[in-house]
């Protein structure tokens, strides 16, 4: 779990490098790879270099901070407790103009959607 993901042209390219050679070495033990810091809701493929074969994938989430057009948002995964692999993730998002039409300041989250479905 990090906060700039090593796809970015932000990130550091060597860390990158070294990240996702990491990330092929040990994909059998990783079992998820979570960030932020883009504000959007992505996912990334990673492949192995020589081969092509799909090692890995990482999750970008959005942001509870509204930034450009991007309202907050949040996820919540669900984890199988005994492989910790993830199985789904639910995404919640608030409308920021309707959150601003209650008096009470109580936001109305909304499921955004279910992954699995």
């Amino acid at each position: 779990m990090s906060h700039i993901p090593p796809n970015l042209l932000e990130c550091s390219t060597i860390w990158s490098e070294v990240y996702r050679a990491l990330i092929a070495r040990y994909n059998y033990t990783i079992r998820g790879q979570f960030f932020g810091h883009t504000h959007n809701d992505q996912f990334v493929v990673y492949t192995h270099s020589i081969t092509k074969e799909p090692t890995s994938i990482l999750l970008e989430a959005p942001s509870l901070s509204p930034i450009m057009s991007h309202q907050p948002a949040f996820r919540v995964y669900e984890v199988n407790r005994k492989s910790l692999r993830v199985t789904n993730y639910l995404q919640y998002s608030a409308n920021l103009v309707e959150a601003n039409k209650h008096k009470d300041n109580d936001v109305p989250w909304q499921l955004s959607y279910n992954f699995t479905n």
